[in-house]
């Protein structure tokens, strides 16, 4: 599949999210997009200390429930990750569903998850909808930075805003479509840049903190 460069046309954007999702994962600020996931083999890398279910009282206030985030361990290294409440009324949006990598670059450890699938009513799944819409939708990536000490889990996402500042005043660095806040640039150029500026970047909110759930 060939993308337009940026610069050269506007990509409508049909995101494979939940917007919602987007919201409590990054803050109230945008997080930035990826079009290209930041695992490869050389760089993926299994903690098996995130395994298990945890809380985050952010992300409880969000949705004003309770919510359990349950890790598992997938194939090839991935993780699936289901954030779910524990009591739900018909039409919430009762499950969403993510595929995730841990990667090291740079001496960081990053996370890359991209949504898979979400329950949004009692029996009507996001992986239902008929083909003449799944055709429109693209799967894209969020990365943050994440350090597992003892039982908790901390989160940072990348700002978009920060991003975009970042490029307007180095725009050879990255090809990013500031309408959907999405970068295009290819995988091998992504992890370049978290090994040279995953240290530094800006944060989209105050860190996202899990908590081990007895």
């Amino acid at each position: 599949m060939t993308f337009p460069r940026k610069g050269t046309v506007t990509i409508r954007v049909m995101l494979l999210v939940v917007l919602a999702a987007l919201v409590v994962i990054g803050g109230c600020d945008p997080v930035t997009l990826f079009l290209e996931p930041i695992e490869s083999s050389e760089v993926r890398i299994r903690e098996d200390a995130i395994l298990g279910r945890w809380t985050s009282e952010g992300l409880s206030d969000f949705f004003d429930n309770d919510m359990i985030v349950a890790i598992d361990g997938g194939r090839r290294g991935a993780y699936t990750i289901n954030i779910s409440q524990k009591e739900f009324e018909p039409g919430d949006i009762n499950d969403l569903i993510f595929n995730s990598y841990l990667v090291t670059l740079g001496n960081r450890t990053f996370i890359d998850i991209v949504q898979k699938d979400a329950l949004l009513k009692i029996g009507h799944r996001l992986n239902d909808l008929p083909d003449t819409i799944r055709r429109h939708t693209l799967p894209v990536h969020i990365v943050g930075r994440i350090d597992v000490e003892g039982e908790t889990i901390t989160v940072e996402w990348l700002s978009a805003e920060w991003l975009q500042e970042y490029l307007e005043a180095h725009p050879a660095e990255l090809e990013y479509l500031k309408e959907s806040l999405l970068v295009i640039s290819d995988r091998e150029t992504v992890q370049n840049f978290l090994v040279a500026h995953g240290k530094e970047w800006a944060t989209s909110e105050e860190p996202w903190i899990f908590e081990r759930v007895e």
